[in-house]
């Protein structure tokens, strides 16, 4: 086998600002080191002899090299050769509110423009393909797959980062539920409560950054439940999803959320 070079991406999760991130809302979101993706790049070809393992993902790997050498041509950006053989392997489920689209799309820069890219470039590039996945890529998610630890993100604004104090403990719990991001937000979208949803999920996020910057454990338990209530308010929140709440609060959680699109994926646990 020839010589491979290896690429690792995070997921992501997220503390507030889901969804309402796309209407200009801040957002906390942080890098999940837990699940990721990687790609075992080799050699050099051409996109049709391209060889993706496995196999059931090659369709949707060349579908996005190809709108990635498209934009590259545009911005005049020099590539890398096409590899041979592409070996992926992912811990991210997807459906979740992991951002497996957003890890995906930075893979796939960093395998054909290289792992130097300077990071707003490289940033730019993986949303407009992440937009294939969503239809409107906020670009939330691509920031936190890129980031080395919590981000106070705002559309159109240059990403600030945040300190995460020792006292504050998170787990994640899968729900077993998955869910199409692109529904959810439709969902979203269509509420008739939309702006006043928006307002409030907004006042989460800057709760949440409060709290990181002071390392506050109430503020940030409050601002955790006020984005519970906000995803209750959208009807993002199955009843099962609900009971797990519910049940991890009773064996002590200091404050739960759910974190990602909706409709199932994970839990945000604060521990007590």
């Amino acid at each position: 086998m020839n010589e491979s070079r290896t690429i690792r991406v995070p997921s992501k999760w997220v503390l507030a600002g889901e969804h309402s991130v796309l209407r200009g809302c801040p957002a906390i979101v942080f890098p999940n080191d837990l699940n990721s993706i990687s790609a075992e790049v080799f050699g050099t070809g051409a996109l049709g002899g391209l060889q993706v393992e496995p196999m059931e993902s090659r369709e949707l790997v060349v579908t996005l090299l190809t709108r990635l050498l498209e934009f590259t041509f545009e911005s005049g950006l020099e590539t890398l050769p096409i590899p041979s053989l592409i070996r992926i392997s992912s811990s991210i489920p997807i459906g979740a509110g992991l951002g497996s689209s957003a890890a995906l799309s930075v893979m796939v820069v960093k395998i054909l423009c290289g792992e130097s890219l300077p990071l707003e470039t490289l940033r730019a590039l993986a949303r407009r393909l992440e937009d294939h996945f969503h239809g409107e890529s906020s670009g939330m998610d691509i920031i936190a797959v890129t980031s080395t630890g919590p981000t106070l993100y705002r559309r159109n604004q240059a990403p600030q980062s945040l300190a995460l104090p020792e006292i504050f403990r998170f787990s994640l719990r899968d729900t077993g539920l998955r869910s199409a991001t692109r529904d959810c937000v439709l969902k979203v979208k269509s509420h008739l409560r939309l702006v006043e949803l928006d307002a409030r999920m907004s006042e989460a996020s800057e709760l949440a950054q409060c709290a990181l910057e002071t390392a506050n454990l109430a503020q940030l338990e409050q601002s955790m439940a006020m984005s519970l209530d906000v995803y209750r308010q959208w009807g993002l929140i199955p009843p099962s999803v609900e009971n797990q709440i519910q049940e991890l609060l009773t064996q002590g959680a200091r404050a739960v959320r759910l974190t990602g699109a909706g409709g199932g994926g994970f839990l945000v646990v604060l521990e007590g």
